[in-house]
């Protein structure tokens, strides 16, 4: 897609971070916004931001995890605007869905599941000669508020701080890592221009940080070689 002018997209978690990100470049591309998140007030917050810019917008609060909600917001963006010519499915892909580190099995297995569900939509798409391009975002450490994301998972799914682990020195340990690596991430004003100047050129894996392309690299040598994966190698 060269021209964004006119055109609509629908950007999930679009109150903070990433997708605020993301928000505030289709408007000043000239696009029309449907902004998706759980967040309602931040929301709000970001549709004033986008609309002085001059986009028309709609905003929905919307759960991701739930299928009505979704089906919904799909529902109103037609009724609202006719179509949807991007659809940023935002949904906390990072570059560990091409890595994968010591002490997060569960995060990495989901980041590596959106990776591979990315690719096997893309190859279907060309298979039966889709019009459709579709792109995976897979961003190193960015200056977002990521970390504090507890605070607004949905209910159903908020951390019981009865746990002993929630209490424990390793799950503290790793509250302030990443406290300290995402808030000495990449600017956040960087991430918009990069992911649409990629979507401009139809590319399908977007990375942000190429210290990360060594490693990557040597993953698949790993596997290519018939090696076992070797964590003080990977640690060095």
């Amino acid at each position: 897609m060269k021209d964004f002018k006119g055109k609509v997209a629908v950007i999930t978690g679009a109150a903070h971070g990433i997708g605020h990100a993301l928000a505030k470049e289709a408007a000043m591309k000239g696009m029309n916004l449907v902004l998706a998140d759980i967040d309602y007030e931040y929301l709000k917050k970001v549709e004033e931001e986008v609309a002085e810019i001059g986009a028309e917008v709609l905003s929905i609060k919307v759960d991701v995890t739930e299928f009505e909600q979704v089906k919904a917001l799909g529902d109103k963006t037609i009724e609202t605007f006719g179509k949807v010519d991007l659809f940023f499915n935002n949904a906390g892909v990072v570059v560990p869905g091409l890595l994968t580190t010591p002490n997060m099995p569960t995060y990495h297995m989901t980041k590596h599941a959106n990776v591979a569900l990315s690719e096997s939509v893309n190859y279907q798409l060309q298979k039966i000669g889709s019009k459709i391009k579709m792109s995976v975002f897979c961003p190193g450490y960015i200056q977002t508020d990521l970390d504090n994301c507890d605070l607004r998972r949905p209910e159903r799914f908020k951390i019981d701080n009865n746990e002993p682990y929630y209490s424990s020195v390793e799950y503290k340990a790793g509250l302030e890592r990443a406290h300290f690596v995402i808030r000495t991430g990449i600017p956040i004003d960087s991430v918009g221009m990069s992911v649409f100047k990629a979507i401009e050129e139809e590319q399908f894996y977007i990375l942000t940080h190429p210290k990360y392309n060594q490693i990557i690299g040597d993953r698949v040598k790993t596997i290519l070689d018939g090696k076992n994966p070797d964590v003080f190698s990977f640690l060095k």
